[in-house]
């Protein structure tokens, strides 16, 4: 999303290659508790089915920071436990990944 006279402008690039479906999970798994979200096997499977699998989507490291935070914040609004549950993680979907 950005043109070729930008991205002269960056002397130096990394490629940063895409995780695993293995390497997406077990950063949910450690990054959860670290953001204070109660971590839930059952929903993060849901999450992938739904959300990443059955969309097409690719994995991006970012992706799980972003919706982790979406989860925390949407619970703490709703003045819900924060976790995982799958209300919040529909609702981070929706909001994360919104092309509206």
């Amino acid at each position: 999303m950005v043109d070729g006279a930008f991205l002269r402008r960056i002397p130096y690039k990394i490629k940063a290659l895409d995780p695993s479906e293995k390497d997406f999970r077990r950063l949910f798994q450690f990054m959860a508790p670290r953001m204070e979200v109660a971590f839930r096997q059952d929903t993060l499977d849901r999450l992938i089915q739904e959300h990443d699998v059955k969309e097409n989507r690719p994995y991006r490291f970012c992706h799980v920071r972003y919706l982790l935070n979406q989860i925390r914040n949407y619970c703490l609004f709703l003045e819900k436990k924060v976790e995982m549950s799958p209300e919040a993680v529909d609702a981070a979907v929706e909001n994360y990944f919104s092309l509206t």
